[in-house]
C-alpha cells in the first residue's frame, strides 16, 4: 500500500472555498495552501482559446450566454474583480510553482490545450482529463507522452477501473463526493491494489471532511481534489 505522504494535493478549481473558482486569484492562493496541483475547467473561447470556466454558459444580466459565443477578449474582460483566465495565462504563471490537472469541458479542447502544454514544455505538470473518453483521446493524438485521467460518475469501483483499462488512461477519477456518507468506503477492499497493478492511479473526488481525508490518506490514493488544500496539507504534514 502507498503512504498517505506522496498523496497530491489537488485544489478543486484553485482554493474555491475561499475565492472565487478558477481564477487566477484562487489558482496563487492554491499554491500558497500547500497545493501540488491546481485543477482547471477548460472551455474554447469562439476564437479557438482554451479558457478557464467550470460552466459552458455566462449569465450576462438576465441572459444565459454560451462560453463558445464569445472570443477570448470578450470573455476575460467580463468580470473585471474575477476576470475569466485563459490557458495560456494559467500556464505561464503554473510553470515553475505547480502542476495543473485540467478537466476538458469542449470538442477541441483537448487538441488546443495540449498545443499550449507543448510550447510551455509542461508535458511532466499536465495531467489531461475528462468525462469524455474522445476529449482524453484528442489529447493524446495532440501530445501522446501526456498524462491522462478518465472522470467517471459510475458507482461501481469495478466497472470504473475497466473503463480506465479500456480507454488506456493513466488515472482514474471517481467522483463520488455524494455516492455514499463515507465515499472512501467504496474504495476500499482490493480494488486499490488491483488498480496499481493494472497500472492505474487513483484521483479522488472533491473532499473537505476531515475525517474522510484521513480515510483517504490512510488508503494512500494518488491525489485528493479539495477546495480546502491547506487543511489536506496540515493533514498530510501531521500523519505522515
Amino acid at each position: 500500500m502507498r503512504s498517505g505522504a506522496s498523496t497530491r494535493i489537488i485544489a478543486h478549481r484553485g482554493v474555491s472555498a475561499v475565492e472565487a473558482e478558477n481564477t487566477m486569484r484562487a489558482f496563487h492562493t492554491a499554491a500558497s495552501h500547500g497545493a501540488d496541483m491546481v485543477e482547471a475547467d477548460i472551455h474554447l473561447s469562439s476564437d479557438g482559446h482554451p479558457v478557464v470556466h467550470h460552466d459552458s454558459s455566462l449569465l450576462h444580466g438576465d441572459d444565459e450566454v454560451p462560453l463558445a459565443s464569445l472570443d477570448r477578449d470578450t470573455l476575460t474582460g467580463l468580470q473585471p474583480e474575477t476576470s475569466i483566465p485563459t490557458l495560456h495565462e494559467l500556464l505561464s504563471w503554473a510553470q515553475d510553482k505547480v502542476s495543473v490537472y485540467l478537466d476538458l469541458k469542449a470538442p477541441g479542447a483537448g487538441t488546443a490545450a495540449m498545443s499550449l502544454v507543448k510550447t510551455f514544455d509542461m508535458t511532466n505538470q499536465v495531467i489531461a482529463g475528462s468525462f469524455d473518453p474522445n476529449l482524453i483521446a484528442e489529447s493524446r493524438d495532440a501530445l501522446p507522452e501526456v498524462e491522462t485521467s478518465i472522470l467517471v460518475g459510475l458507482p461501481q469501483p469495478g466497472e470504473m477501473l475497466e473503463l480506465a483499462n479500456d480507454i488506456g488512461t493513466d488515472y482514474a477519477h471517481p467522483c463520488w463526493e455524494n455516492a455514499h456518507s463515507t465515499p472512501s468506503h467504496l474504495l476500499g477492499g482490493d480494488f486499490l491494489e488491483d488498480a496499481r497493478r493494472s497500472g492505474v492511479g487513483i484521483v479522488t473526488w472533491q473532499e473537505d471532511r476531515p475525517s474522510e481525508l484521513d480515510a483517504l490518506l490512510a488508503l494512500g490514493v494518488d491525489a485528493i481534489c479539495t477546495n480546502e488544500p491547506d487543511r489536506l496539507y496540515a493533514l498530510r504534514e501531521a500523519c505522515y
